[in-house]
């Protein structure tokens, strides 16, 4: 998806209030969006194995569980 369109849709943020100022310092021109349970994994020479990944927006990767304490 162009980055552009991505910032529109408010992948990154409200796109009519406020989001970083330098996002588009830290984005290229494209950015993908895993959708699946999928994820690429580089192992180059000097690889660190990670305990865990986000790879998509599957439903059990959108729902986050809020818990709210009023006193």
């Amino acid at each position: 998806m162009k980055t552009s369109d991505a910032i529109k849709e408010g992948y990154f943020g409200d796109p009519f209030g406020k989001i970083h100022e330098r996002i588009k310092d830290f984005l290229g021109d494209y950015v993908a969006f895993g959708i699946n349970k999928y994820y690429f994994n580089y192992k180059g020479e000097n690889s660190i194995l990670f305990k865990s990944h986000h790879a998509g927006i599957t439903k059990e990767e959108m729902e986050v569980p809020v818990i709210v304490i009023r006193k």
